[in-house]
């Protein structure tokens, strides 16, 4: 039995170690994810408002493939973006902060669970507020303030 849990123990040891190491490539593959999903976003413009999105393939899933494109909220600080979709009648955004912006609050949403929150690689945000340098989150619902800005 000794021998058994040294063993185990060393397993597990071993795997946090690889994983430790893994790390840095694994913060790299989610930045080139972020700009990738951003680089599609920018690209969007007024006339593609009331489109279907062929959305954008990353690492881990595609992202906004599927949705309809309603705009980008207005009314915002210039360093917080929010990308208005909807999915079957449901409204949902993306959203992020630019190092130095304000936070954004972010809507708690009904009925999601386990959150309202996700990164781009399906973990649960679990702060109450987007702040700069958070990344690209996808929210569960719009809050209903955000309406997109004027064309």
């Amino acid at each position: 039995m000794r021998g058994w849990v040294s063993g185990m123990l060393a397993a597990f040891l071993a795997c946090l170690v690889a994983s430790a190491q893994d790390w840095p490539a694994l913060q790299a593959e989610r930045r080139k994810d972020q700009l990738t999903l951003l680089n599609y976003v920018a690209a969007l413009s007024a006339k593609d408002v009331g489109r279907i999105l062929s959305g954008v393939k990353l690492l881990h899933g595609e992202h906004l493939y599927g949705f309809t494109f309603l705009g980008r909220a207005g009314g915002l600080h210039a360093k917080v973006h929010v990308l208005l979709v909807k999915r079957d009648d449901k409204r949902q955004a993306y959203a992020w902060v630019e190092p130095g912006g304000p936070a954004l609050r972010l809507p708690k949403c009904p009925g999601a669970f386990p959150g309202s929150a996700y990164d781009l690689w399906g973990e649960v945000f679990t702060s109450a507020q987007l702040e700069g340098g958070d990344g690209v989150i996808e929210l569960a619902c719009a809050d209903a303030a955000w309406r997109p800005e004027a064309k």
